[in-house]
């Protein structure tokens, strides 16, 4: 009887090494979630992460800078995620995901698959785009947010070139500087825009319509730039 008792506790010691076995230090796979991005960057791929930051920029479609205390890292966000939501540099977040070592992140980065608003999602530069308003006559057709910008859809009876002059001078009191402006053949086509920034704060117009029919034009706000140009209107 002794025996067998000593043979079952010989081969769960056995059993038992075998589940620990490996080595388990540095530069092995951890399934522990790490928590800042300077422990991602030094993290082998496929580590889980949750990190609570800030987006600081849009690089390009899908990818961006996140940032917390520690430093920053590219993230990849398919866009699907940032439907619906608005995300500015002043809002923060929680990412979760896996740290991924690919070309398109520029070597090191995260491949985001949740996103956490952690502060309450603000249209994008309230207190820098409340004085600005369409031309008296306008009306609202439809408005909501995408990739962190906020958009609005007005039809008028002005045309086109009448509702960016409106616009142009609407800015230019605010204190606003036009970067660009157009209409008529120019870069806008037969319709017409302009773009504006204040402060870290974006805005595009675009005009357009056929003769004889109301012009419909689009107001978007937003605080990086590149996000103005994929934001997409849903009717």
């Amino acid at each position: 009887m002794k025996r067998i008792i000593i043979s079952i506790f010989a081969v769960m010691a056995l059993s038992s090494t075998n589940l620990f076995a490996g080595f388990q230090g540095p530069g092995t796979r951890k399934d522990l979630n790490t928590t800042t991005v300077a422990e991602a960057r030094n993290s082998p791929e496929d580590t889980k992460v949750i990190i609570k930051g800030n987006i600081t920029e849009s690089i390009k479609d899908e990818l961006y800078v996140f940032k917390d205390k520690t430093g920053e890292i590219n993230v990849k966000i398919d866009n699907d995620k940032l439907k619906n939501i608005t995300v500015t540099p002043e809002i923060s977040i929680t990412i979760y995901g896996e740290v991924d070592n690919d070309s398109d992140l520029g070597g090191i980065g995260i491949d985001v698959d949740k996103i956490q608003l952690d502060s309450t999602p603000v249209a994008a530069s309230v207190k820098s785009t409340a004085s600005i308003q369409p031309p008296s006559g306008a009306e609202e057709v439809v408005t909501g947010t995408d990739r962190g910008c906020t958009y609005t859809r007005y039809s008028i009876t002005q045309s086109p070139r009448d509702v960016v002059n409106y616009f142009d001078k609407q800015f230019k009191s605010e204190g606003w500087k036009v970067t660009n402006k157009g209409g008529g053949g120019s870069s806008y086509g037969g319709g017409a825009g302009l773009r504006a920034e204040k402060n870290g704060t974006y805005s595009k117009v675009d005009a357009g319509g056929e003769n004889g029919s109301d012009t419909y034009f689009n107001v978007w706000f937003g605080s990086n730039k590149n996000d103005i140009d994929h934001c997409d209107i849903r009717d």
